[in-house]
């Protein structure tokens, strides 16, 4: 289920990879299954939560997928 502080993106990056961009209002909320789903369709690119709470850039892992949080696109 959607909540009301989240928006998803998608860009084309080099070559076939699109990159993956949702954002939280609260980055703990991050759920990886809208970004798992994606994936089994366009396996390649970068995934990242923007959020305005992140003050320096971390990633983690869900599984096998890596999501980096970031606050703005100096992160990126």
């Amino acid at each position: 289920k959607k909540v009301e502080d989240e928006a998803v993106g998608f860009i084309k990056g080099e070559s076939d990879e699109i990159h993956v961009f949702e954002c939280k209002i609260n980055p703990e909320r991050f759920s990886a299954i809208s970004v798992r789903k994606f994936r089994r369709y366009y396996p390649g690119g970068k995934n990242y939560c923007f959020s305005p709470y992140v003050e320096n850039s971390y990633q983690l892992r869900f599984g096998e997928l890596e999501v980096r949080f970031i606050s703005g696109l100096s992160g990126l």
